[in-house]
């Protein structure tokens, strides 16, 4: 089924920018200011009305509730009448992993700089006891400054109030997540975050993943199963505390993953040093 683009008053849509398998995302304009914004709203031909409608209210909870320089600005929303959108500010940039494709793996110095916007972000929002849920190149947005916005908050969940996603759909994306997301019963945690930008960060600094690549079932058993390939291997010749901190970031266990505050502290650390050392 095709999807209706004129059923958004007040909005002129420009070109479709992204398709889920729940969600469709275009580059439109505001008729009454005239800027460029972007909606999102929910696919015409996705079988589960109220659970597609439960993405979309998960996305715009986190965004009217954290406010951050690296989270987009939420301009309109729209939840009691079909079509359910939301409307965000435009960011003008290109994704993380575009940038991957373009330059295969970055220097040290700014994969800390990302990763330390990244763990600001997670910070705040793990203090308010929310998940991202699927941290990974696509929902990384960098600008020109080098500013970076994250994006799709469709898999967050709030562990402190218990506010969990009921969906048959996997939570997260496969080569970036966590072991306990792979069982049966997943285990919805604030960590699961941490190991994910832990992949996310061995990606930037090397241009591999830290799993050899598979089918969908190969890939989670290996994150239940087998330890990261190699990694001190990969990283050696990088300074030992960086190591050391996707090394725990990647650990197994959730329980022995630094929290974001802690590694928000030991980034910005980083930073200094490279500056200093520059």
């Amino acid at each position: 089924m095709s999807q209706d683009k004129a059923g958004y008053p007040g909005y002129l849509i420009e070109s479709l920018l992204a398709q889920g398998p729940v969600t469709v995302v275009y580059s439109a304009i505001d008729l009454v200011s005239g800027l460029p914004c972007v909606i999102k709203t929910i696919r015409l031909d996705h079988p589960y009305e109220k659970q597609a409608l439960g993405f979309l209210k998960n996305e715009i909870k986190v965004l009217e509730t954290i406010k951050h320089a690296a989270c987009p600005v939420l301009l309109k929303t729209n939840v009691e009448n079909s079509p359910f959108f939301f409307v965000m500010e435009k960011i003008e940039g290109s994704t993380l992993r575009h940038e991957l494709g373009r330059k295969f793996s970055f220097v040290p110095s700014v994969v800390i700089e990302i990763s330390r916007q990244i763990l600001s972000l997670l910070s705040i929002l793990h203090g308010g006891g929310f998940t991202h849920g699927d941290i990974k190149p696509e929902n990384i947005l960098i600008e020109q400054s080098g500013k970076i916005k994250i994006v799709d908050f469709a898999f967050s969940s709030n562990v402190r109030l218990n506010d969990k996603l009921e969906t048959n759909l996997m939570l997260g994306t496969p080569n970036y997540i966590a072991p306990e997301l792979c069982s049966d019963v997943p285990a919805i945690a604030l960590e699961n975050d941490i190991y994910s930008l832990g992949v996310l960060i061995f990606e930037m600094l090397t241009g591999a993943l830290p799993y050899p690549e598979g089918n969908i079932s190969q890939t989670l058993l290996r994150h239940q199963s087998d330890p990261p390939s190699k990694l001190r291997q990969f990283l050696g010749h990088l300074n030992p505390k960086l190591v050391n901190a996707v090394v725990e970031m990647l650990s197994f266990n959730l329980a022995d993953r630094p929290k974001a505050k802690n590694l928000l502290d030991t980034f910005v650390k980083f930073e200094i040093e490279n500056m200093v050392s520059g």
